[in-house]
């Protein structure tokens, strides 16, 4: 953190070092304590053979170059108490003989102890590297969600890693390791190095901290107030004897670090005898469990460090204090709160079970999973608590709840186990520049929450600073990562271009940096992107890249997933139903294998596969999976979540279509309902749920409800640039045309083709439909040449996007035109509506009736339907 490491041999010793070349340049203070170091001979601290100044004032030292690992990767294999313990005594009498050179460490932490290969233990990067002074200012800002990789420094807490300059207040350490006199503003001494020994010993056993504080103020609050759990499978005086080295009060602590590591080794070299005879021992050998004595009920029974930790590790961030906090996002969010941590304590028992017999590399893409998941939720508790607690009113989120449901559905503690190392380049060696990458890394979750709780706005300009702090590391992974979220920041905004643009170059950093994880998903962003453009032609393109890409990344069951329901919904787009219904099929038996049979996932899976069954005709089918997305989203969601509004008003449109014109109309009711409560009564999905209910009531006859109802859709449309206005603006056409109005049918047929070539393009149903509602309202005004011209541009697009049931129309069409002149004015083309088969909320292309009887004038309707459910 302070400085570089150059491994070296120094020729004439024939010996390999270590040389430190500090960032801070020299001071009498730090040269004294390196120099003392450099006297110091002791078998537990590494070794400094030399000291000096460079050109510049910085100070450089020559140190022992160890093999081995550090303590905490010592500690991530089941260790005994026993051992532990003898780690302890060498890391005592070490922290000792710095103390009697007279020097403070200022630093201990399991990651700067090093467990040598040959098993003996040393203390690394002492006083030398922490600079001078060594006291910190109350009220020191704090720039990270937690403090767990950052060191102090000036005023602020910056990542492990990062050059700090000094500033008159020098680094002082890590701040979860320092005692309360040091968070207080007082001097450090070798009592706050024996709190920092403390902290560490009990993190050694328990696996977790006894201290916790995502905040400045919320870690010395917990050093002040908490009342760390018991060390359960350790002997009472040990635990003891931890809680005594950090004691909040400095004089109830032990006298000095000799004082420890004779306390240690004495009460360890005790012999007790094992209970243990006769079939008992047999069992208990068997099973691998070694029982301490437990005379006078000094011991309690031992099996090594516990992996029933995950529990107490998830509490830092959901909590009792915290569940206060976000309870206005409602029950069913609260529920699946405590489900998903009680799912990542366990998942997390798991991982550390399993690293027995795993190998480094897995464990730790594992951890990481889990961390990262643990990050993610954090950011989207603090972006709840804004959203829901009135800290600022703009900010609040009705669909909160609901929106953070859905997080916690694609974010499994479950699928860390299939996580892999991946295959990106590490941090620059460069340390600004390492800095400035792990800085734009840690923006990255409070970005994500504000996406994913539908609050995307704030963050946009957070989002561009940093990909500049990203691009400033020169490090592509961290590029590729800033660049994807920013993507994702501009689309839930409707920034399209911009997002797209961000999207292919997440896509460049990634495979400049290699790797091939964000790569992919950087290429499913572009294919959505697409999609949400309605360039399916360029979704078809980008989804056969972005398979390649999963595939090369090792086929990431989520990922992998995606890609199927993406290309499955391009495909449905385009008309291919067959298709559809495959991809669709597959990703259903993706996600069924990540989460189940019952998960939000499946939901939206369902949704997809009853519009394309409606879109191929098939009613029964479709009202089969929309009744069962309805039942799973009742089920995991409550009564009352916005998706629900979805699956009913696809419920409503099979009903309209099988002519339950009473129960569709009732089921847009009740969809309306909860888009109005969530979203507001100017909502997108508000203006769509009036659209369709103008749908029945044009099936019903009564226009002048219909044209309400068509008018309103409009006006909300228009006022959100929706894409779907089109749907409103033909079906105020139809209107316009019963009532004999044709002129002015024509001036919303020509309104609604203009959009649809600009959204879902010219070879579209609902776009290729609309030359039919032309030509009949052409044909009523006596303009028969006209009539047959457009009539025949049905037929042909129709022809060539193989939708058979305008091909029929058109034909049926173009022989009336053909046989029977029509008179201006009069009514003698077939203008009485009959709806036709309505896609899915989200699918504004026109699918096909189901077989009608023979008749010589068409009765389908050519009011349109359709509806947002959100992206896939």
């Amino acid at each position: 953190a302070m400085g570089r490491v150059y491994s070296a041999h120094q020729v004439e010793l024939e010996r390999k070092v270590a040389i430190k070349v500090l960032h801070e340049a020299s001071s009498d203070r730090l040269l004294k304590e390196a120099q003392a170091m450099a006297r110091l001979d002791h078998p537990n601290v590494v070794g400094v053979y030399e000291v000096g100044t460079l050109d510049d004032g910085g100070v450089y030292a020559v140190m022992d170059l160890v093999a081995g690992d550090t303590l905490r990767a010592w500690a991530s294999a089941r260790r005994d108490w026993r051992e532990i313990t003898r780690v302890l005594v060498d890391i005592a009498r070490g922290l000792a003989a710095v103390h009697a050179a007279g020097v403070i460490h200022r630093d201990i932490k399991p990651d700067n102890i090093i467990v040598g290969t040959e098993g003996r233990v040393r203390l690394g990067d002492f006083g030398l590297a922490r600079g001078e002074g060594g006291k910190v200012r109350p009220g020191w800002l704090v720039d990270s969600a937690s403090f767990e990789d950052t060191v102090l420094a000036g005023d602020r807490a910056v990542p492990v890693g990062s050059p700090v300059a000094a500033t008159g207040t020098a680094v002082a350490g890590t701040p979860v390791y320092m005692a309360l006199e040091l968070l207080q503003g007082k001097p450090a001494t070798p009592g706050s190095d024996q709190f920092a020994f403390g902290v560490t010993a009990y993190e050694l056993i328990a696996g977790t901290r006894p201290f916790h504080g995502s905040t400045w103020a919320e870690l010395q609050r917990s050093v002040e107030t908490a009342t760390p759990a018991t060390l359960r499978e350790v002997p009472r005086w040990l635990d003891a004897a931890i809680r005594r080295c950090f004691a909040t009060d400095a004089n109830a602590r032990f006298p000095s670090m000799g004082a420890v590591a004779s306390h240690l080794e004495k009460h360890a070299q005790r012999r007790k005898p094992l209970w243990i005879a006769g079939a008992a021992a047999a069992a208990i050998v068997a099973s691998g469990v070694t029982l301490a004595a437990t005379r006078g009920g000094e011991h309690a029974p031992i099996a090594g460090p516990s992996c029933a930790l995950g529990a107490n590790e998830i509490a830092a961030v959901w909590n009792p204090g915290v569940r206060g906090d976000v309870a206005a996002l409602g029950a069913p969010a609260l529920a699946a709160l405590d489900g998903w941590t009680t799912a990542w304590a366990t998942e997390h028992d798991a991982t550390c079970v399993a690293a027995k017999t795993a190998t480094i590399a897995k464990t730790t893409a594992r951890e990481r999973c889990l961390t990262r998941q643990r990050d993610e939720l954090a950011a989207l508790l603090d972006r709840s608590r804004s959203l829901v607690g009135g800290l600022d009113a703009k900010l609040r989120a009705p669909d909160a709840g609901d929106r953070l449901l859905d997080v916690l559905s694609a974010l499994s503690p479950a699928e860390c186990r299939v996580a892999e190392a991946g295959t990106a380049d590490p941090l620059p060696a460069n340390p600004d520049r390492a800095n400035e990458a792990q800085t734009a890394l840690h923006e990255l979750p409070k970005i994500r929450a504000a996406v994913a709780l539908g609050d995307p706005g704030p963050v946009l300009e957070l989002s561009a600073s940093t990909v500049e702090r990203a691009k400033a590391s020169t490090h592509a992974p961290s590029l590729a990562e800033a660049l994807l979220v920013r993507g994702e920041a501009l689309r839930a905004v409707d920034k399209f271009d911009d997002a797209a643009i961000a999207a292919r170059d997440a896509v460049a950093a990634a495979e400049r940096g290699h790797d091939d994880q964000t790569a992919a998903r950087a290429w499913l962003l572009r294919v959505g992107i697409a999609i949400d453009r309605r360039d399916l032609p360029a979704a078809d393109d980008l989804a056969a890249l972005a398979d390649a890409t999963v595939d090369r990344a090792g086929t990431p069951p989520r990922l992998a997933a995606q890609l199927l329901r993406l290309r499955g919904t391009v495909a449905y787009y385009r008309n291919r139903f067959a298709e559809a219904r495959a991809l669709l099929a597959k990703a259903r038996e993706r996600y069924v294998a990540l989460s189940g049979e019952r998960s939000v996932d499946v939901a939206g899976i369902e949704t997809m596969l009853g519009a394309t069954a409606r879109a191929s005709g098939d009613l029964a089918t479709a009202e089969r999976h929309h009744r069962a997305a309805l039942a799973i989203d009742r089920e995991l969601r409550g009564p009352e979540h916005f998706d629900l509004s979805r699956d009913l008003h696809n419920l409503a449109g099979v009903l309209r279509l099988t002519k339950d014109l009473d129960g569709a109309y009732a089921t847009y009711q009740q969809a309306l309902a909860i888009e109005t409560a969530k979203r507001g009564e100017r909502s997108v999905q508000a203006g769509l749920t009036h659209n369709s209910l103008g749908l029945v009531k044009l099936e019903r006859r009564d226009l002048a409800g219909a044209r309400a109802e068509f008018t309103l859709a409009l006006d909300i449309l228009t006022a959100s640039n929706h894409g779907d206005r089109a749907f409103a603006e033909g079906n105020l056409g139809l209107v316009d045309a019963a009532t004999n109005q044709h002129t002015a049918a024509l001036v919303h047929y020509d309104r609604a083709s203009a959009i649809y070539a600009a959204t879902i393009g010219d070879t579209a149903a609902a776009s290729i439909r609309v030359h039919l509602d032309r030509a009949r309202s052409l044909a009523a005004l006596g303009r028969r040449d006209q009539a047959r011209a457009s009539s025949t541009k049905a037929l042909d697009a129709a022809v060539l996007a193989n939708i058979p049931w305008i091909v029929d129309d058109a034909k049926k069409l173009l022989s009336l035109l053909d046989v029977r002149p029509a008179r201006p004015g009069t009514d003698t083309m077939p203008l009485r509506p009959s709806l036709p088969v309505a896609p899915a909320i989200g699918t504004p292309t026109l699918p096909p009736q189901p077989p009608q009887p023979p008749d010589p004038l068409p009765k389908r309707d050519v009011g349109t339907y359709g509806s947002n459910p959100g992206r896939p």
